[in-house]
């Protein structure tokens, strides 16, 4: 299913958003399994910084190889999700 430019940058903030929301989780409830045997909520967290990194490093590169800037343009974009989504604008 093919997304338009909005509806994709819409799913992104959306994602931000969310993940924002998560700042009211105690330290507790952040380190426990969302069920028994499950992942917890930190290591869900977590898991996106890799598959972004991974995306990045490795799934644009080949698929896009004429995009030699990509590195460097999603770099941008990572950190301004980051400062956005750590209310540092």
């Amino acid at each position: 299913m093919s997304k338009t430019k909005k509806e994709l940058i819409n799913l992104h903030l959306n994602a931000i958003l969310f993940i924002t929301s998560l700042q009211h989780f105690s330290e507790i409830e952040w380190k426990s399994e969302i069920t028994k045997g499950k992942w917890t909520i930190a290591e869900i967290v977590g898991h996106f910084k890799a598959w972004d990194e991974f995306v990045m490093n490795r799934r644009i590169p080949y698929i896009y190889p004429f995009l030699k800037n990509i590195r460097t343009f999603v770099r941008l974009l990572l950190v301004f999700e980051r400062m956005f989504l750590y209310n540092i604008f």
